[in-house]
């Protein structure tokens, strides 16, 4: 049956963690196998958490600084261009779901077509809202609504 216990198991252990291991305790640990099991063990463990040790270690303050500066432009950024973003993204969604209507609307000559813009407006008078047909006028509209809403978003203060 094996020993499972040696009286010079902590000295040796005590010497491993100091590092001033002895060739009586190396002498040893070459007899007794459960010397030699502990010191193999306990020289793995220390190769291992010195490895550890460098590979948790704190970074300067300077480095957590400017990556948490990095970190706060981006979501500033990330922020400011948020209405950009979803501005193209509607634009992209609206060219999408326009462009067969257009392909199919422009592929005949369209009834509607002279009935968009400014009518009779060579031989015009003085009277402009005359000249602008119904289609014409909600365009307008649309047009200088959109640009006070857009201005509106601009400038307002947060």
């Amino acid at each position: 049956m094996m020993k499972a216990y040696c009286e010079q198991e902590p000295a040796l252990v005590a010497a491993v963690r100091s590092g001033a291991l002895n060739s009586e305790l190396l002498g040893h640990a070459g007899i007794c196998p459960v010397c030699s099991e502990v010191l193999l063990v306990s020289e793995f463990l220390r190769d291992d958490s010195a490895s550890l040790d460098r590979e948790l270690s704190n970074p300067h303050a300077s480095v957590i600084w400017r990556k948490a500066q990095a970190r706060a432009r981006e979501k500033a950024l990330a922020r400011a261009t948020l209405p950009i973003r979803i501005a193209r993204t509607c634009a992209y969604a609206l060219a999408i779901l326009a462009a067969p209507w257009i392909v199919l609307e422009f592929s005949r000559q369209p009834s509607w077509l002279p009935a968009l813009g400014f009518k009779h407006l060579a031989v015009i008078d003085g009277n402009w809202l005359a000249a602008l047909t119904g289609t014409a006028l909600v365009g307008v509209t649309v047009t200088f609504l959109g640009i006070a809403l857009s201005s509106w978003y601009i400038l307002r203060k947060e």
